[in-house]
């Protein structure tokens, strides 16, 4: 809650490292969710991955970059051997779902959302 509340006053501590746990949070709390659906991620592999998903998803939403919030993971985790080349894509996929969702509320908050001079929706990457 604080990191959340940090990020949102505009504090001068970054947005990389707290968006990046905050994700590492969200992926971790997936996988301890009781519901039926998420038995499977009752694993500690699963556990890890979820969490490098999170982590990479928080990453790419602050920079707007979702190759570099994959890459970052990977980078984070590279000692660990649960990384696998099936989990890149997972991974990928996250991040490019984070950067999207992003850039659909950021689009919101303009006066005339999704026109066709507005360009962020789709962009990747900042400028």
């Amino acid at each position: 809650m604080g990191t959340a509340l940090a990020v949102a006053a505009g504090l001068a501590i970054g947005k990389e490292g707290p968006l990046a746990h905050i994700g590492a949070i969200i992926g971790v709390i997936v996988s301890h969710m009781p519901h039926s659906y998420f038995r499977c991620l009752h694993n500690d592999v699963y556990k890890r991955q979820m969490m490098s998903s999170g982590i990479s998803a928080g990453v790419s939403a602050a920079f707007g970059a979702p190759i570099g919030g994959t890459l970052f993971s990977y980078e984070m985790s590279k000692p660990n051997t649960f990384w696998t080349f099936g989990m890149l894509w997972r991974v990928f996929l996250s991040s490019c779902i984070s950067t999207f969702t992003l850039s659909i509320l950021t689009s919101l908050q303009q006066d005339a959302p999704f026109s066709l001079s507005d360009q962020a929706t789709l962009k990747f990457g900042k400028l």
